[in-house]
């Protein structure tokens, strides 16, 4: 049967017009949603990981549609913290197997800049560790890798069915699930919150061609979730400081990722603001010239080192000091002495006067701060 003769009926006496391609892809494809619809539920709760310092009174949130958050939270003992130091989140053990370290790192990231988003607009976030601060501790425990091929599949179906609610292959969704804890200075819990959740086959979760693009976009629900659990109802949001303690976690507005994901129906990490900001003057490694740097790391000790225009650098810790050679290439800093060599990852360059976390060699997520 010609085309034409599909549409019009069995002879010419119907003068039916063929419909617009977009008009016949939503009509094939609207009625898998009514079935994908059906895989929307609730996201299953994620095994206690046992980084949290405790378990106990945590209560399963029964209003939540699509996150499976268990959180508990010491009104007393949130309501007297108000200075607070974010430390950088760390990986559990398992949580992100197959996945290439850059894709974990920002993750990682991810996580630190939406929590510390929303804890900035409760409580005032320290750029580092202050025994009589408050410590927020968080893990990662889960990533789910988002199927990439899917994520295609889902921008091109997004062309011909235009509107805010978008349709992805069954599973091709990726997840993220955290554990995160506000301990106060006396070094007891005051908040928790166990939180995880799996990206929508039918919703508002944007496809990406990352492997991690869900897990980046569902740290921003998180976050909210972390504000809500560790700040006391009565608190209310308050202004940014400035500057502003988030940014070395990067912005907290990326217009062009909005725009760029309008345009092609895909999340896209690089210009959503994933990442540490970019300083695009000069190559990498040249900022370190004649300036020092000030680490922070996870228990709290903090190493100056400075670097000298001729390769060579000084580090100290306290009262102990060492010296040896430093080179920038391949996206590496690699530091020498006489009797030993470590080379941390080093793709970004440093901006004065702006804290930067960091990967370190074992894993360890250290606060850099490039001195002026």
């Amino acid at each position: 049967m010609a085309d034409s003769a599909m549409w019009s009926g069995a002879d010419d006496r119907y003068d039916v017009p063929s419909p617009e391609p977009q008009t016949l892809m939503r009509h094939l494809i609207v009625p898998t949603l009514a079935m994908a619809a059906l895989a929307a539920c609730q996201t299953a709760p994620k095994p206690q990981s046992g980084f949290l310092s405790a378990y106990d009174g945590l209560t399963e949130q029964t209003g939540t549609i699509r996150a499976s958050v268990r959180e508990r939270r010491d009104d007393g003992a949130a309501a007297g913290i108000e200075r607070l130091f974010i430390e950088p989140a760390v990986l559990h053990p398992g949580a992100a197997e197959g996945l290439d370290p850059a894709d974990v790192a920002l993750v990682l990231s991810e996580v630190d800049r939406q929590i510390c988003f929303e804890l900035s607009e409760r409580f005032t976030v320290l750029g580092a560790a202050d025994p009589a601060a408050a410590r927020v501790r968080t893990a990662v425990t889960g990533v789910r890798a988002t199927g990439q091929a899917g994520s295609a599949a889902s921008a091109v179906a997004g062309y011909f069915i235009p509107g805010p609610i978008g349709l992805r292959a069954p599973g091709t969704t990726g997840g993220l699930a955290v554990e995160s804890e506000l301990v106060g200075p006396d070094g007891r819990q005051a908040a928790a919150l166990v939180w995880a959740r799996d990206a929508n086959v039918v919703g508002t979760d944007s496809p990406s061609l990352s492997r991690v693009g869900d897990a980046l976009q569902l740290a921003e629900p998180m976050g909210d979730a972390v504000g809500d659990a560790f700040a006391p109802k009565d608190r209310k949001p308050r202004r940014i400081a400035e500057p502003d303690p988030c940014r070395r976690f990067g912005a907290r507005m990326q217009p062009v990722g909005f725009l760029a994901g309008m345009a092609t129906g895909l999340y896209v990490p690089e210009l959503s603001g994933t990442g540490v900001p970019k300083d695009a003057d000069g190559a990498i490694g040249e900022e370190l010239k004649g300036r020092t740097t000030m680490s922070t790391f996870p228990d709290g000790s903090v190493v100056y080192m400075a670097y000298g225009a001729d390769g060579q650098f000084t580090g100290r810790m306290g009262d102990a000091t060492w010296s040896g050679r430093y080179t920038v290439a391949d996206g590496k800093l690699c530091l020498r002495t006489a009797s030993e060599s470590e080379c941390w990852p080093y793709a970004e360059r440093l901006v004065p006067g702006q804290e930067q976390v960091v990967t370190g060699p074992e894993g360890q997520r250290v606060v850099v701060k490039l001195l002026d």
